[in-house]
Formats: structure tokens, C-alpha cells, sequence
């Protein structure tokens, strides 16, 4: 089974942060809420949310085999942590999943990607882009191991594609149809 480490820095946005966690959820997929400090982190919005445990406190490596990032002003906080940098490139290099929607594709994965890599990301965020190809056109991307969605309109279909990767198509309807997704775009 697999297990989801989601990571909110102070500043996150949360439909980038709470849809991904309610979908999997909903497909019985742990998910478990991390933050770079101990305590509440307040998304941009205001809203409070109560982490499980901070990165530090965890090795997310050997704990989890997704990272996911969500975006909103946070994600510069999430690019200035060398924690999170080390646990990106980690995850990049290895058979788990990377994910991460926003402003997080270009801010954090922009710098240590490379030039085989294709992303999506909000506009804007990829002048941190150094070296991968930034592709606008779609909503969601997976590159390999990596998943990237443009902004918190993507949300659900970011979630649902995690959900088919992590599970199968067949779960993802259920969801799309349990939550009345009506035409699920996929």
C-alpha cells in the first residue's frame, strides 16, 4: 500500500493542499500531513491546519513512497528548505513519487531538475525553471515518476491522477463518480 507525505510550509493553498489529501483519502490512501515547524500552519487564506509532525521528526525516505508539495506563496518557503530540496532530488532519484502543483513545480523542482524533464507550473513560477521543459498547455503532467499540475483550479484532476497512478483508472471513476464529477476529463 502506498503512503502520501504532504508538506505545508506557512503560506500554502489550500484547495493544492486539502484536495489532494481528501481524494486520497477517499481512496484509502494514508496520507499524513508534515510541516517544516512544529504546530499549526496557517495557509494563505488563514486557515489553521494542525500537522502531524515536521520533517525533521520523520524519515519521510523510508516512511513514505510519495512526496507531494502543494503550492500558493508557501512554496518559496518550501525552495529555501534544504530538507525539502535533499527529500525532492531523493524522490526524483528513486522509484517513489514526486508531486507537486503550482507555483511548487517551478520554485522548488525548477532548480534541480534537469533537461529531460517536462513540467507544468503556474505562469510565472517558471523563471526558477533551470533547466526542464515547462509546458503550460496541460493541466497535469507525469514525467516518469514526476506529477505536476498548474494551480489550484487542477487540484482534483492532480488528485485523481495520483489516485489512478497510485491505484488504478478504475478507483479514480468511483471517486469522480461518488463525487459527482459529472465528465471526468481524463
Amino acid at each position: 500500500m502506498h503512503s502520501v507525505a504532504l508538506v505545508l510550509a506557512p503560506g500554502f493553498e489550500e484547495v493544492e493542499a486539502m484536495a489532494p489529501f481528501a481524494i486520497l483519502q477517499r481512496a484509502s490512501i494514508p496520507v499524513t500531513l508534515y510541516s517544516l515547524n512544529a504546530g499549526r500552519v496557517r495557509s494563505s487564506k488563514g486557515a489553521e491546519i494542525v500537522v502531524n509532525r515536521t520533517i525533521e521528526e520523520a524519515s519521510i525516505k523510508d516512511e513514505h513512497d510519495v512526496l507531494v508539495l502543494p503550492g500558493g506563496p508557501g512554496a518559496k518557503e518550501l525552495a529555501s528548505s534544504k530538507c525539502i530540496l535533499d527529500l525532492a532530488l531523493h524522490f526524483l532519484e528513486s522509484p517513489n513519487w514526486l508531486a507537486a502543483i503550482c507555483a511548487s513545480p517551478g520554485l522548488v523542482l525548477g532548480p534541480i531538475l534537469d533537461s529531460s524533464r517536462t513540467i507544468t507550473c503556474f505562469p510565472g513560477s517558471e523563471e526558477a525553471v533551470s533547466n526542464a521543459r515547462v509546458d503550460q498547455s496541460q493541466e497535469v503532467i507525469v514525467d516518469g515518476n514526476l506529477i505536476t499540475a498548474r494551480a489550484s483550479g487542477s487540484a482534483i484532476l492532480f488528485a485523481l491522477k495520483l489516485v489512478e497512478i497510485l491505484i488504478d483508472r478504475k478507483t479514480r471513476g468511483e471517486i469522480v463518480s461518488n463525487q459527482l464529477l459529472y465528465k471526468d476529463p481524463a
